[in-house]
């Protein structure tokens, strides 16, 4: 995220791979802040009208499923940093 920011803040692009990396971690970040909310909700957070809560952990667990923000943006983002190419667009 430090890097990614970095570069965006100085004006010129990320080095491949970070803002997916970015993108992973801040997806990753959200979707256990939602869960550990959900737990300490307890059993009220599964009926609907009481809270949104079980919605929005449902969303995050299927945009986890997404490109990107799944986890295997990693292998392609460490095959990227260990000198192999870009097969998709991070």
């Amino acid at each position: 995220m430090n890097d990614a920011w970095a570069a965006q803040a100085a004006g010129r692009a990320p080095e491949p791979g970070t803002t997916a990396l970015a993108r992973q971690f801040a997806h990753r970040s959200c979707r256990e802040a939602v869960q550990l909310l959900y737990d300490a909700v307890g059993s009220a957070a599964v009926y609907t009208g009481r809270t949104p809560l079980d919605r929005c952990l449902r969303d995050m667990l299927t945009a986890g499923h997404h490109v990107a923000s799944s986890e295997r943006i990693l292998d392609q983002v460490g095959d990227l940093r260990l000198g192999g190419e870009v097969i998709h667009r991070l």
